[in-house]
């Protein structure tokens, strides 16, 4: 991802693209942890810890507004 704005580029690994896709419509931290540790082999607290982490890496570099608990 580029962030024109800031001039800053942003490298995703398959989880992070999966959770960007996840972003096109609204949805709650639980039902995004839900999504992926449908969809890939994880444990279920570290998806979350994982999700939240970089749910607020997005949050505070300004590219995603708030997430719903």
């Amino acid at each position: 991802m580029l962030d024109t704005e800031a001039g800053k580029y942003f490298g995703l690994n398959e989880v992070g693209t999966y959770l960007w896709g996840l972003l096109e419509q609204p949805r709650s931290m639980p039902e995004m942890n839900a999504a992926v540790c449908a969809e890939f082999d994880v444990d279920a607290t570290a998806c979350e810890a994982d999700v939240s982490a970089f749910l607020r890496s997005l949050m505070e570099s300004g590219l995603v507004d708030e997430i719903q608990s």
